[in-house]
This record gives structure tokens, C-alpha cells and sequence, in this order.
């Protein structure tokens, strides 16, 4: 399902000569970076805080959503892709997502609703609205299909699936002929 890339010899032909080769070389590999002033790559990943990419400054554009969820963010990909001209994006799902079995964290989100200044019922209401756009069931399943579902949107850039694990903060290729 995951491919460790712990040398060169792991990174897919696909990816060789690429910005997502990059990514990997900087990230998994530590390789020496050099100073960039244009970006090269979107990366797309959750806006959990254990996820820390080891990559030059100016190297990525970085879009953080929920679970790694693009839906409603398919104008930002266009707009870079067309008007930055990058061609590259890097899907980042990660393992112990909080957006998966979402149903589950209901109790607790509509009994610490007071942060919010709403009572439980204005909780209740606004998680049962918002709670089916949002839950994923597999970070590693939910990564490949948003990365196929933007692949059929924008059929000219190529788009890579990822997982981080959050305890070798390593990132894995996924095998997406073994995954479905």
C-alpha cells in the first residue's frame, strides 16, 4: 500500500527530474538545497500541526485543509497552475488523521461548544450540517482518490499521492495499483 523511500533507487521513475523528486530528496533524504525565489510545486496537505515538511523556503505553494480535503480548492490549484505555471502537485495525507470516523469526535465537539460561544444545540446543528463534507473514512484511501479526483480535473499536471507518518515524519509513496 505505502513505499518507503529511504534512497534514490525508491523515488518512481514518474516522479525523476521532477519538483516532486525534490520534495523527496529534501524532505525524506535531507539532500543540500539551493536558494529558490519562484516556486516549483503545490503541496497540498492537513492543517495538523505534526506535519512539518523539510523543504527550502520559496521551494512550495502549501494549501492546509482538514484530512487533506480539496474540495472548493480546485481554483487555487488553477490559478497557481495557470498564472505560476506549476505543473507539479504533491497530495500529503497523514497517518491518525482527526477527520477520520469524524461521527465519533460529535460528543466532544458539541460538549466544549461554549469555546465557540454557542449552546449545545447550535453545536449539534452546525457539526450534523458540516460533518458529511468533511469525514474520511482512510487517510491513505481518501489521499489517492483526491488525487485522482483532481487528476480528472486538470488532466496536464501531474499530481503524486503521499502519506506522512507522524512518528518518522518520513513520507511514503503510495502504491496506487495495490491501495484501491
Amino acid at each position: 500500500m505505502i513505499t518507503a523511500v529511504k534512497s534514490k533507487e525508491n523515488i518512481p521513475i514518474l516522479l525523476k527530474n521532477s519538483p516532486l523528486e525534490k520534495l523527496l530528496l529534501y524532505h525524506n533524504l535531507q539532500q543540500t538545497h539551493h536558494t529558490y525565489n519562484v516556486a516549483e510545486l503545490i503541496i497540498a496537505t492537513c492543517v495538523d500541526h505534526r506535519i512539518s515538511l523539510k523543504i527550502p523556503e520559496k521551494f512550495a505553494y502549501i494549501i492546509r485543509t482538514g484530512g487533506v480535503n480539496l474540495n472548493s480548492c480546485e481554483f487555487y490549484i488553477a490559478f497557481l497552475a495557470s498564472v505560476k505555471n506549476i505543473k507539479h502537485v504533491a497530495i500529503i495525507g497523514h497517518n491518525e488523521c482527526a477527520m477520520v470516523h469524524l461521527h465519533e469526535k460529535k460528543d466532544i465537539f458539541t460538549q466544549n461548544c461554549n469555546v465557540l460561544g454557542w449552546n449545545h444545540n447550535q453545536a449539534q446543528s452546525f457539526f450534523e450540517q458540516f460533518e458529511h463534507q468533511h469525514e474520511i473514512h482512510n487517510e491513505i484511501h481518501f489521499t489517492l482518490h483526491e488525487a485522482k479526483r483532481l487528476r480528472n480535473i486538470f488532466p496536464q499536471l501531474v499530481i503524486f499521492p503521499f502519506l506522512y507518518n507522524i512518528h518518522d515524519h518520513q513520507l511514503y509513496l503510495i502504491n496506487e495499483t495495490k491501495s484501491i
